[in-house]
């Protein structure tokens, strides 16, 4: 008889990878992964906006991968934060169908795809925290970079995600047993 991962572990695993991925989600396209006030002055941003308020009034700027204007770690941070995502929803995919369709044959490897996709893809988002971090050491500091927090937290359940998918917990042999006639 085949041994099957417990049925349990990855529903817990589906629940903490799913929220990871609406956490990178909301981290990924709001503009707080950092602030800086100046007096009247406030510059706030994230890997895909800058905005600056000026007596209450905010305006914002896109950042494209492309512009010459950005420097190469905000590109970097944009790349990986970008193919974190493409793994993920990989990730995520991959495990909903093996749900699913655990038993059929084409299935048999859905947990290894799932576990590679969500440790790839919980090292790039570290990866870009990481980048990010020492570059932006002294705003970051200021504690009103929410988005920055949050993306590492969904980095850090990817990790988790992948870790609980690993372990060798295995559900119970089946009670029924095949007879021949």
């Amino acid at each position: 008889m085949e041994k099957r991962k417990h049925k349990g572990l990855v529903c817990v695993v589906l629940f903490f990878s799913l929220l990871a991925f609406i956490a990178h989600g909301v981290a990924f396209g709001l503009p707080y992964w950092y602030r800086h006030s100046l007096s009247s002055v406030s510059a706030y941003g994230g890997l895909w906006q800058i905005c600056y308020e000026i007596s209450g009034t905010a305006t914002c700027t896109e950042m494209k991968p492309w512009d010459s204007a950005l420097s190469w770690y905000q590109k970097t941070c944009q790349g990986l934060a970008t193919g974190a995502t493409l793994f993920t929803l990989i990730g995520m995919i991959t495990l909903i169908v093996k749900m699913c369709k655990g038993s059929k044959p084409a299935c048999k490897s859905g947990l290894v795809a799932s576990c590679f996709s969500f440790f790839i893809g919980g090292l790039m988002i570290a990866g870009a925290t990481t980048v990010w971090a020492l570059y932006q050491t002294d705003i970051i500091k200021e504690s009103k970079s929410h988005a920055f927090w949050i993306e590492c937290g969904a980095g850090g359940l990817f990790i988790l995600s992948a870790i609980l998918l690993s372990l060798p917990i295995y559900g119970p042999e089946s009670s029924v047993t095949p007879t021949t006639q």
